[in-house]
């Protein structure tokens, strides 16, 4: 959006239109690319109607401009609204699945964060409800180079899930895209993994069913959407288009094609109000548009619209559906039905409808199936199984009362070898001392890297301006083209070097060449002094999250 009332001098001394606005982008991708060039080079207000990753919530001072319309992939939107899903049904206890993609870890990571955090106020945040949940498994599921579901790294996961009822459960959270989703839904039917299963999914492949999907699976399956509202507002809307549509020669629709569109009008609307509000000169302030949105609640044809102050959509809700058999034409098929609707707030789900397992009755409204399984009772013993037991006890401990009697005669032996077991213990930590001791000689008589300073200390800040710099940025950009180093220090520990390069070169003197590689290492939620402060062992897997 742009008004030649305001403009600007280009290079050439002529005169450009200033950009009020930016309606988009509709992938998150796309989105977090225009966000970052226009907030670098001349700031312009952004609404995006779909872009549902958290990556704008996670650095939200990064994308100061940006706004949205539709919830964000995190507390705030569907998987907050997944969690109260869960809990509105009396479920405590999930396992979770997630295709090895950014969008499914990072929703499994961001369910199993909130997971135990109880419940969310009207801001999306956490209200202190002591209520927690329980993660019994993860498993993440591999790809191929080309994005298919590798079968054996699916069928291997559900066949290591629990079996034990007292440790699984009938609930299993999916977090992948309809293209990964519904093969490893396939995957699991294959080796019959346990066919009560309640699934639950996200947007990403609820109302999605492939074509020539292999359908029906037993099973239950629950998934959310962003809500599709059908309000007077939104009739209104599509009469106006219609009558739009019909004089013009175009094709009538009988309804928005998807929920992007009934958010993208809301973009439009509230980018226009803010607009309105302020006199043209000011439109190509950005600061004083984004504050303009962010004050702003309308009766949008997606529902109401507000914005919180990260810039998503404020208290946003979710269509929930549930995959029936159905019957046309004395043909069973199956889809997505609406059974109610739900947001992030505790007590915010509003079941509409029954809810069903595929193939059979629909069979809870307010009663849902437990997410765990019933505990064999364990069995209570005859009386003539206690005797033979009470037999038993009595020969054991006659065996016993014999064996401690033998045993008595070799307490001196055993005590002569403890003893010598105690002399060795002690030249062994003398050994150990005086190999640390050695360690630390070494370290003072071997080189240590050109790139090192002559500092005490173990964190060195490397500066943009230095080679090394350049260097790490370049292997990031290798592996993650997509991050960038916000600081980067490098680590001066003398006893991890000596340690290191003592085993480099016995290596070397065994003839084993090229036997360094450079790797990353992830930390997690581990603090990462614990291993730059190391003193032997340093980066270690069990520090990792996800290895080297």
């Amino acid at each position: 959006s742009n008004n030649n009332s305001s403009s600007s001098s280009n290079n050439n001394g002529t005169t450009a239109p200033v950009w009020h606005g930016i309606i988009g982008c509709r992938c998150s991708g796309a989105s977090t690319a225009v966000a970052r060039l226009v907030t670098a080079d001349d700031p312009v207000v952004q609404i995006s109607p779909s872009s549902t990753s958290s990556i704008f919530n996670d650095y939200a001072d990064q994308f100061p401009y940006f706004k949205r319309t539709v919830a964000p992939d995190d507390e705030h939107g569907q998987v907050g609204a997944m969690v109260e899903l869960l809990r509105a049904h009396g479920w405590d206890r999930v396992s979770i699945v997630s295709s090895d993609t950014d969008y499914g870890r990072g929703m499994a990571t961001k369910f199993r964060r909130i997971w135990q955090q109880g419940g969310m106020d009207e801001f999306g945040n956490p209200s202190g409800d002591p209520w927690v949940g329980e993660v019994v498994d993860y498993q993440n599921i591999e790809l191929t180079a080309d994005g298919q579901v590798i079968a054996n790294a699916a069928y291997q996961a559900f066949s290591s899930m629990p079996t034990d009822p007292r440790e699984k459960s009938r609930v299993i959270v999916l977090m992948a895209h309809a293209q990964h989703a519904y093969p490893i839904l396939n995957y699991a039917n294959d080796i019959g993994f346990q066919p009560d299963t309640i699934w639950l999914g996200g947007e990403a492949w609820t109302d999605r069913l492939p074509s020539g999907s292999s359908f029906p699976h037993p099973g239950a399956y629950l998934g959310l959407t962003p809500f599709r509202n059908r309000d007077q507002n939104y009739h209104d809307f599509l009469t106006a288009l219609q009558d739009r549509q019909r004089r013009q020669g175009y094709h009538e629709w009988t309804d928005l094609p998807d929920y992007a569109a009934e958010y993208m009008v809301d973009a439009i609307l509230a980018l226009t109000i803010a607009l309105s509000t302020v006199s043209p000169v000011q439109r190509g302030n950005p600061d004083l548009i984004s504050e303009r949105i962010q004050d702003l609640g309308f009766d949008g044809v997606s529902g109401y619209v507000s914005f919180a102050p990260e810039g998503h959509r404020m208290n946003p809700k979710f269509s929930v559906y549930n995959i029936q058999t159905t019957f046309k034409d004395g043909v069973e098929g199956v889809e997505w039905k609406n059974i109610g609707t739900v947001g992030t707030r505790t007590g915010s789900f509003n079941q509409t409808s029954t809810a069903c397992f595929v193939g059979m009755h629909c069979v809870w409204s307010s009663n849902a199936p437990s997410d765990k399984y019933p505990v064999p009772k364990d069995p209570v013993l005859p009386g003539w199984a206690v005797a033979i037991l009470v037999i038993l006890l009595v020969m054991l401990l006659a065996l016993l009362i014999k064996y401690w009697r033998s045993r008595k005669s070799k307490k001196d032996k055993l005590a002569q070898i403890d003893s010598e077991l105690d002399d060795i213990d002690t030249q062994l930590e003398k050994a150990k001392k005086r190999q640390e001791l050695l360690v630390l000689r070494r370290a003072e008589l071997k080189s240590k890297p050109s790139r090192w300073t002559d500092s005490t200390d173990i964190l060195i800040e490397v500066l943009p301006t230095e080679a090394e710099y350049w260097d790490v940025n370049e292997r990031l950009k290798a592996s993650m083209n997509d991050a960038h180093i916000s600081k980067l220090w490098r680590i001066q520990n003398d006893n991890l070097w000596a340690f290191y390069s003592f085993h480099r070169d016995r290596l070397l003197s065994l003839g084993v060449n090229d036997n360094e590689r450079q790797v990353w290492h992830g930390t997690s939620s581990l603090e990462p002094s614990v291993i730059y402060n190391d003193k032997q062992d340093g980066f270690m897997m069990q520090y990792s999250r996800e290895g080297f």
